[in-house]
């Protein structure tokens, strides 16, 4: 029912519904399919190697910084910090997203655990959430192809009265029907 009522609401107000422009507005359902493989525990563990193989990269840079001449030390010296940089920035980005509680996620969709688990998994929230997207894809596919259908009706009945009307030519004063 809700995916019926969003479905109608973007065709009706979609700037580009019914057109060759108009887009999907959900995550692609093969995406979402793919997201509920992903170990999430793999994941993290290899997240926190990565974190250790970085450490022990900055400590690298800051040896060979040390026993480096100062005349030799650019552009590797900046170049290093920057990547070191970047690299914990991306690091803390991802644990934040991994560490999000996919409870509160499920808690905020009312989504139950399956029977015999206690919460919700991952896999299961992305499986649900593939369900509905290929259910809403196929629905708003439908209703784009017949919003694109009745525009063109609705044009070419414009444009159909337009042309039965007859016109007066020039000097003449003779009437002809235009096509």
């Amino acid at each position: 029912m809700i995916s019926n009522f969003h479905v109608l609401f973007l065709i009706a107000f979609h700037q580009n519904s019914g057109t060759d422009k108009s887009t999907f507005p959900l995550p692609e359902p093969q995406d979402v399919f793919l997201a509920a493989q992903v170990k999430f525990d793999d994941l993290n563990r290899d997240l926190r190697q990565l974190g250790r193989d970085l450490t022990r990269c900055e400590k690298d840079v800051q040896r060979v910084c040390s026993e480096s001449p100062e005349e030799h030390l650019q552009p590797f010296k900046d170049k290093m910090e920057a990547f070191v940089l970047s690299g914990e920035h991306s690091q803390s980005c991802i644990f934040q997203i991994l560490n999000f509680q996919e409870g509160d996620l499920a808690l905020y969709f009312g989504l139950k655990p399956k029977t015999g688990e206690k919460e919700v998994t991952p896999d299961y929230l992305f499986m649900v959430w593939f369900e509905f997207c290929s259910d809403f894809k196929a629905r708003w596919k439908r209703e784009n192809k017949s919003s694109a259908v009745s525009e063109e009706d609705h044009s070419r009945q414009e444009g159909g009265d337009q042309a039965d009307q007859p016109e007066q030519s020039g000097e003449s004063g003779l009437i002809q029907l235009s096509r």
